[in-house]
């Protein structure tokens, strides 16, 4: 069977930070993509979903929170794209107060990652 949730955690957490792009793990499967970026204010930020895959975020280096919606709920900004694996909605965030957990997105909910120094 597919490793769990946990056990791909601890997988990422084994992965370097100069592996910069997707590290796969099983496959298409089952893949890491790490990315070094400046997180957006709630803000400057849209909701993103996937359908393919679900989105298991943590934070390495920093602090980051995240706001979550169910999909069904919010007004789409950008409609899914199959290719990308992406769509965009526009919702209000409710910062959580929630910094560096391990955050998963599972289809049907969108997550909005932000600093964790955001308020509302």
């Amino acid at each position: 069977g597919r490793p769990s949730i946990s056990r791909i955690i601890t997988i990422f957490q084994s992965i370097s930070l100069k592996s910069i792009g997707e590290c796969p793990i099983d496959g298409e499967d089952i893949f890491a993509r790490v990315m070094n970026y400046e997180t957006k204010t709630p803000d400057e930020a849209a909701f993103e979903a996937h359908q393919k895959y679900a989105d298991i975020q943590f934070t390495l280096i920093g602090a980051e929170g995240i706001a979550v919606v169910d999909t069904d709920s919010v007004e789409v900004r950008q409609a899914y794209n199959p290719d990308t694996d992406l769509a965009f909605f526009n919702a209000q965030a409710q910062v959580s107060g929630l910094v560096n957990a391990r955050f998963v997105c599972l289809p049907h909910s969108a997550g909005l990652p932000y600093p964790a120094n955001s308020s509302r």
